[in-house]
Formats: structure tokens, sequence, C-alpha cells
């Protein structure tokens, strides 16, 4: 075995053997190779799946739209055959033998292609007459349920028993007889025989009903009606794609053939592995080829390492520690000592490792970066280096050995003795030395060494042995001279200091102290804290410590006066401030407060109402919820504010609502709250102050959500912050919606910016001058066209003017949108129907419901001569002839308008200058939702020119012009009428 610390790179790395070298390569090899052929397998056998796939989808697409042509061609052909021949189907239907059957079908085959029969039902799906052999006793009946689940009206449906079968179209057609359906059954088409064939490449297609997934045609399959099977479960959910049929109620799925993509798989993979198996045994053959080689250099290295183990015996009894490198600084050889130095157990770990990276130390010499001279006569300071561990900081002293090879450097020999135990011997003799000296000198405190041989407790008899630089500078004075100088007038100031020293001398204290008011060397009085000390083994030597308390005394004083202040503040201020201990058992201990609670409830401040617990005045309903929140305090965390509110008696009897806000800041072991400081305030006039404005809010807001118009607002920038609840009604948008989204949803871009610039415009001019715009009181009004959210067009009237608070400030826009939709095309009808009454060239009368003509067109006055305010108030029967007036012809004209609402017929009339005409007029009856008259509407022309004419026309058929006497057609029609 090799040793295990002190042996050469050589000793402790074995060379691998070729075999053993190889070996991870020529796994590594053959792990690649089986990664990339089974990475090509598996990549070629996805893209086969790909086309697989799209193969699917392209046949199931192509095969759906075809069958979808047909059943379109089957509907439209039904369709085009009811039109041309519907009425002999219902002939044929309810009087067959009116009917040539024969000639009937031969139309029907020559409509209908690969027709095998027809059948004619009610429009409730009832069965009436058929044509074509019968293929069940079920075929009727399953006719009419198809026709029924399909609507009663286009229908595609399949129907099959036993060998025979085909697929059924029935449409809706009309005739004036009534209602009828037409089913025609035709034989199974080439699509059908596709589905039962088969023979797809990998996949199998079937014909399923969508609403139940029953199969009708699959592979060498043909269902019988009635016995249709379900997709089976595990077919559903390996289906590859599903396409529907349009105009029916199939669907055709294709789900795989079974194994066809295990076989795939295996196809994709068969042929890389066996390369891959040759491959193997090749590499086999080398391995073991290279392994007899591995047994014979195996043998060589093992005498190495005997020889090399012999010489490693001998260097590790060296006190030092020693490491040899080779010339590119690579370890060969370490000994115990070095090796823990570096920080390693096992010597296999640093051999063959470079140096420079096991130790990075830069004082080493090898990281120097030194030449050969160099390194063999290093300075003494270049020779030390410091190594820190866990445990010590140790130094080492370094030297080195080059060696040659034929006067070339093969390699260093490092050599590192420690030398701490001594470096620190005399690193403890100087330190002693200059500890002293450090601490009075250096110190940033005032120390004085006094000599009290010759005291008598004067001024004078003190001598100065020592001072530091602190002492100097704490009176700021640049010598020992000028600050004795000065002392030295200012003795009535250092006797406090001189009675505290002649008090520790006869007392024969260790230590004393006292405080003295020194001008320093600028005469500004400073407050100067003095220690006397014997301690320095000599009992008439001192050692004096001086600091300066000014400002901690101006800080102190100011503390004072602070906390005065704040003491003012806090009796000033209106709420109660207390800080309150709290323990586990939720009991409270009062640690300030500038006035008790109490004292808000009106109670006297009395030492028998402040010692009460501030429950005791809480109400009874309140005091669970008082102790919940003290829970809830005890559970805070840091940082939190917890806010309640609570109802307290009055000492007038009144209730009283406080609201407190607590804060804790300590906290026990167990981080629960142990101090928590809190205000309480008297919040009964706010919180009814807020009640009113929320009630008060609360009526706005239902009126605004309950009125049929839509309310809005804007801020001053003319962002929407208010939509009542009305916009849903009549656009379809929630308001948070539109306020969120912005109106750009509803209204166009060119009548939005047209708004948005009179509002701007108006909130400019109310901002330079709010006064004249609010007595200005201006109204934008403006019809905008909305889109609501179902597309629907909606013409909106909007109107909108300046919000204003109680205090005079502009708030924004407030507007009112209200749906003009309907109106709007009244008024426009209404436009249009004073357009056409003014425009008649027939005189048009309005009367009122007490028959008074309440209106009249310019072709009345053309036609009667009578001016629009002659007839106002006036009734129709001033115009019409008191010869007509006297044949009842009013009760005539009210009969006929109470039966018909309507009456025409030929009247005379008297025109304003007297003359007698004749009209033709009508008369319409306006009533209301109670079919009471409201008023008459009377039309009237003027036909007395035509009457006249055909007066003539007559007179020249039945008379003769010269002689005034009947002639020839006069008699026949006499002699016709007389027979």
């Amino acid at each position: 075995m090799l040793p295990q610390q002190g042996v050469t790179a050589d000793s402790g790395s074995r060379p691998l053997s070729p075999g053993k070298a190889n070996l991870a390569l020529f796994v590594l090899s053959f792990l690649f190779l089986a990664v990339v052929l089974g990475f090509n397998s598996w990549q070629a056998w996805q893209d086969n799946r790909v086309v697989y796939n799209n193969e699917v989808h392209r046949t199931l697409e192509t095969y759906s739209m075809q069958a979808g042509l047909i059943v379109r061609a089957g509907l439209h052909a039904n369709q085009m055959f009811t039109r041309s021949y519907g009425d002999l189907l219902v002939r044929y239907a309810e009087t067959p033998r009116e009917v040539d059957e024969a000639r009937l079908w031969e139309h029907v085959s020559t409509a209908i292609f690969n027709a095998t029969g027809f059948f004619v039902y009610t429009s409730d799906g009832d069965f009436i007459r058929s044509f074509g052999p019968q293929l069940s006793d079920r075929e009727l009946t399953d006719i009419s349920d198809n026709l029924v689940s399909s609507g009663l009206d286009r229908s595609v449906f399949s129907l099959r028993y036993g060998h025979q079968g085909g697929y059924y179209v029935g449409t809706r057609f009309s005739t004036p007889s009534g209602h009828y359906i037409l089913v025609t059954r035709r034989a199974y088409s080439h699509l059908s025989d596709i589905i039962y064939r088969g023979n797809f490449p990998g996949f199998e297609m079937i014909l399923i009903d969508r609403r139940d997934d029953r199969v009708f045609i699959r592979e060498q399959y043909y269902a019988d009606s009635g016995k249709q099977p379900q997709l089976q479960a595990d077919e559903k959910q390996a289906v590859i794609y599903r396409a529907s049929i349009n105009d029916s109620f199939w669907d055709v799925v294709a789900v795989p053939l079974k194994n066809y993509h295990r076989d795939q798989l295996i196809s994709a993979v068969q042929s890389p592995a066996i390369f891959l198996l040759v491959f193997g045994l090749m590499l086999l053959a080398l391995y073991r080829f290279l392994r007899h080689q591995d047994v014979a250099v195996e043998k060589l290295n093992q005498e190495r390492i005997d020889t090399q183990r012999r010489a490693d015996r001998v260097l590790r009894s060296i006190d030092e520690a020693l490491i040899s490198t080779d010339a590119m600084g690579l370890v060969t050889y370490v000994n115990p000592k070095a090796l823990t130095l570096l920080g390693r157990h096992d010597p296999e770990s640093v051999l063959g490792e470079s140096l420079c990276k096991l130790w990075p130390d830069h004082q080493a010499l090898w990281n120097r970066g030194m030449d050969t001279r160099s390194l063999e006569n290093p300075t003494p300071a270049e020779r030390l280096l410091r190594l820190s561990t866990a445990a010590e900081d140790r130094i080492l002293e370094q030297n080195v050995h080059v060696l040659y090879d034929n006067h070339r450097v093969n390699g260093h020999v490092w050599l590192l003795r420690d030398i701490s135990a001594t470096l620190k011997a005399n690193a403890a003799l100087d330190e002693s030395r200059s500890r002293y000296k450090a601490l009075f000198e250096e110190a940033g405190i005032a120390h004085c060494m006094l000599d009290l041989s010759s005291f008598d407790g004067s001024m004078e008899s003190l001598r100065l042995i020592s001072v530091n630089d602190a002492t100097l500078h704490l009176a700021d004075f640049a010598s020992t001279e000028a600050m004795l100088a000065h002392y030295g007038k200012h003795s009535k100031a250092l006797q406090p200091f001189l009675d505290a020293l002649q008090t520790a001398c006869e007392l024969q204290l260790n230590s004393n102290e006292c405080e003295i008011r020194l001008p320093n060397r600028s005469g500004e009085m400073r407050d100067i804290w003095m220690n006397i000390s014997f301690r320095s083994g000599s009992s008439r030597q001192v050692l004096m410590t001086m600091l300066d308390v000014t400002e901690r005394k101006h800080a102190t004083q100011q503390i004072v006066e602070r906390e005065a202040f704040w003491n003012h503040v806090m009796n000033a201020m209106p709420d109660v401030i207390y800080v309150l201990d709290l323990d586990e058992n939720m009991h409270q201990k009062s640690i300030f407060f500038n006035r008790h609670i109490c004292t808000l409830l009106g109670y006297e401040d009395s030492p028998e109402n402040v010692g009460k617990p501030w429950l005791d005045y809480v109400i009874d309903q309140d005091l669970g919820k008082c102790r919940r929140g003290l829970e809830n305090i005890r559970n805070a965390k840091a940082g939190s504010t917890i806010e309640a509110s609570a109802r307290f008696r009055h000492v007038d009897g009144s209730i009283r609502i406080l609201r407190f806000r607590d804060t804790p800041f300590v906290f026990d072991e167990k981080g629960k709250v142990k101090r928590y400081i809190g205000t309480a305030r008297d919040v009964t006039e706010d919180i009814e102050k807020q009640e009113q404005i929320v009630e008060s809010e609360r009526r706005y807001r239902l009126l605004a959500e309950n009125i049929s118009d839509i309310i809005w607002a804007t801020d001053a920038e003319l962002n929407f912050n208010f939509v009542s609840t009305s916009v849903a009604r009549i656009l379809g948008y929630q308001p948070d919606e539109l306020i969120r989204e912005g109106i750009a949803v509803v209204f166009g871009q060119t009548e939005l910016r047209k708004l948005f610039r009179s509002m701007q415009t108006h909130i400019q001019l109310a901002l330079r001058s709010p006064e004249s715009a609010r007595r200005r009181s201006s109204v934008i009004r403006q019809d905008m066209m909305a889109r609501s959210r179902a597309g629907t067009d909606v013409l909106l009237e909007l109107q909108a003017s300046l919000l204003w608070n109680d205090h005079g400030e502009l708030q924004g826009m407030l507007g009112i949108c209200r749906d003009v939709t309907e109106s709007r095309g009244i008024e426009k009808e209404l436009q249009l129907a004073a357009e056409v009454f003014e425009s008649s060239n027939e005189a048009i009368l309005i009367t009122d419901q007490q028959l008074h003509i309440a209106n009249t067109n310019r072709a009345f006055t053309h036609i009667t001569g009578y001016e629009h305010n002659d007839v106002i108030g006036k009734t129709p029967d001033i115009l019409i002839s008191s010869e007509q007036l006297e044949n009842d012809f009013f009760e005539y004209v009210g009969e006929t308008l109470v039966l018909d609402g309507y009456w025409q017929g030929e009247i005379s009339y008297r025109r304003k200058n007297g003359d007698l005409r004749t009209g033709w007029a009508g008369v319409s009856a306006i009533r209301d939702q109670n079919q009471e008259v409201q008023s008459l509407i009377i039309i009237m022309s003027d036909i007395t020119e035509r009457k006249a004419t055909e007066e003539r026309i007559h007179k020249l058929a039945y008379y003769d012009p010269l002689t005034n006497l009947p002639n020839r057609s006069q008699m026949h029609e006499t002699l016709e009428r007389m027979l």
C-alpha cells in the first residue's frame, strides 16, 4: 500500500493504462451514438406522426366537405321538386287515384338522383302517403321520429334494416291547401362505401350521430336503425380528428388502428438498433485488446512505486515543511508537515496540482514572480510568510533550493520553517513597552500625570509630570506652558479639584471625582468632569482624567426643556393620549396619559374616576367588542395601527362614540404586544355628520340610478368619475366599464372631439372667470349617436353644465343623456306629415274631439276660398250645401264611421263666394286606446269640372247633338232594361 503522507506525484498518481483510459471514451462513444440514433429515430417517428395526423385531417375534411355538398344537394333537390310538383304531391297524398303514380315517380326519379321511394307527412309529422317498397314495419315511425327531432323542417338522416337502407332527406313545403313534409329515400352513395370499405393507412373512419355518438357506418359494418351502438369510451379518448357534416346531425371521426403506432415505432428503431449492436461489438473487441496491454504497463508502474516509497520514508522525518515542484510549478512531492499547512489530509489531492493555486498567498516566494537569482537570495522581509488558520496565526520562514538538470531549471524544493513562537516573544516585549504610551498619548480622553510629593492643598504645590495631546486640545492650547499659565489665572475655578484631591489624600481613597467650570483659551466657559485615580502604583503620583461635559449638560437641559414643552403640548391636545401595558390576561396598566378618558365623558378628574378602568364607562352592548379589540391589540404586528370605536355613556346620560388608534411598540418574548401607545377622540358629531352625508348621498344616488336618463359627471380635467346605472338599460354597458375604458367605446371620434372641445372651452372660461361663469349658467346641448353593446345605434340628447361645490369651486362637468331615438323619429314623421299636409293638392281638415275644425292646409283655402282663420273653431257643416243637409247626410256619415271607421262619397259644398260646387270627400275617425273618437280627418277634392265633362260625354253618347233626341244607343239600353 502507498503511505498516507509524504508521497511523490509519481507514486501517488498512477498513470492509467490505455485500456482503462479509453474505457470511458468507449462508453461515452457508445452512449453518444445511441442517443444520436435514438433521437433521429424518435424525430423520424414524430415526423411520421405529423404526416399521419395531417393525412387524417385532410381525409376527414375532404369527406365532410363532399358529404355536406351531397346533403345540401339533396335538400335543394327536394325543395326544387316541391316547388314544381307540390300540388301534385298533395293530390297524390289525399286522392291517390286521381294521380298517375308512374308519371309522378318518373318526375321524382328525374329530379332526385338514386331515389328509391318518397313519403309525404303532415307538418306535425303524421304519415299521409308513400311510394316505393317499405323496408321495415318501423320505417314510417322512425321517419316521423327523426322529423320531430329535427324540428319538422329540414332533416337529413339514415335508416337501415338488415341489408336494406339508405339516407332520407326531408323538407317542408307549402301549398294553398296547407303545409306538408316531403321525405325522399335514396340509396347509399359512394361516400358511404368509402367508410364501409375502409383500408385507410393507420386509421378507421366512422360515421356517428353527434347528438349521442351512436355509430351508423364503420369499416365492414352498417348499423341497423334502433340498434346503433355508441362509440366506445376508449375510442372516444383515441379520436384523432372529428369533422361535422353541414346541414345534418352526422359527424365523421377517425380512430387509430390497434397497435399501429407501436408497429411504426418498432420499424423506425429496428435499423438503428442493429447498427448500434455492431458498433458495440467492435468497441468490446478493441477494449479487450487494450486491456491486455494494460497488464504489462501496470507491472512496470508497481516497481517504480516501490522505489519512491523508500525515498519518502526518509523525507518524512524532516521537521520543516517540504514541497517539491517541477519546472511548471506542479507539486511533485509533499511531506506530512507541508500537507498539514496546505490543509489537506490526502496527498493524492495535491500531487500534480499547481502550487500557486493550492497556496495563492501573494507573500509566498512562488507567487512573487522572482527570477532564479532572486529566489536563491531573498531579503529577510521576503522570506516571511504569514499563515492564518482557524486555530492561530503563524509566521513561516521560506527557503528555496533550485534543482538543475544540465544547467536548466528542473524544479524547486521549498522549505518552510515555523518561526511564530520567536516572533511572538519579541512582539510581546515591544507591545508591553508601547501599551502605556499608546493609552496615555493616543487616547481621545484627556490624561495628566501629577506629582503629589509637595502637595499642601495649593495649586503651586502640584508638579505636572506629563500630559497627552487630548489634554491640550480640551482647552485649545498648543503647549503645556500656555495651558499652565492660563490655569494659573483661574485658580479659583480649580478650587473644587484641589478640594477633591485633598479629600482623597486625607481619606486614602483610591479615586475621587469632581466637576468644575473653567474658561478655555477663547474665553468660552466649559464644564469639565475630573477623575483622580491613585491606582498607578505610587501613593505620591496621581492620574487625572478630564472630560468636557458641556455638550452633555446642554443636551440634558434641552431634554428637560423639551419634556416641559411636550408636556404642555400633550395637555393642550383635545385627544386623550395614553401609553398602556397589556398582559396575557388582557389586564391594562397605565404608563402615561395626558388626561383620563373620563374627562371626555364629562366626569370630574378626581382620583376616584381616574382610578376606574375605562371599560367601566363602556355601554354593555359594546363590552364584547372592546374585549375583542384588546385581543387584536395583543396579537398585532410591529408597525401596524389598529383602529376601533365604541360607545360610552356620558355624565349627562347621552351616548358618545370614541374612536381609538393604537400602535404597539414593545413586545414580549412570545412576540405578543406588551406595551402600546394610542389616542382616543370623541367622534360623535363627526359620525353624525358622516351619516347625514351618506344618507344624502344615498338619496341622490337612488335618484340618479332610478331615473331613466343617464346622469354623468367629470372632474376639472374631464375624467369621468360617475355614470348612473341607467346606462346599462340604454346602452348595455356597466358604469365602471365606461369609467375605466372611456366613452370612446360608445361615441364616434368626430362627435367626441366636438363635445370635448366645447367642454374644455367652458372649463377654461370658468377657470379664468368663475363669477361670470356662474352667472351665465351656460348649458351644452348636443345630439350624439351612440353605439350600444348590442351594436345598435342609439340617438342621445346630451346636456352638460359646469359643476360647482358649496364653496364656489369648480369641480368639473355634470351632464344628462336622454334616449331620443324614438322621439326624434316621431318628430321626423310629424315633420314629414306636416309637409305632406301642407303640400297636398286636396283640401284637408282636422277636427278636435268636439268636431270643431282645428287645422286646414293651403289647398283648403284654394278650393273653398275660406282662409284658415275663417273656419277654425267651427264645424265642417258650414261647407255643406243646405240641400244635402236636409237628407240626413250627417246621420248617414256618422253611422258609417261607427261601423267602418271611414266614409267617402260625393258632396255638394258652397265656396266662400257663394258658388255651389261638387266635391269628393273622405272622412276618417282617429280613435284612442279606448276606441273613443279623438278627431276626424276630412280630405276633399273638387270634381265639379269632372262631373260636367262626364255629363257632356253622356249626352253625346245617348242624344243626337242636332235634335237633342235619344239615339240608337239609348234605345238599345232601354229595350234591354225592359226585356
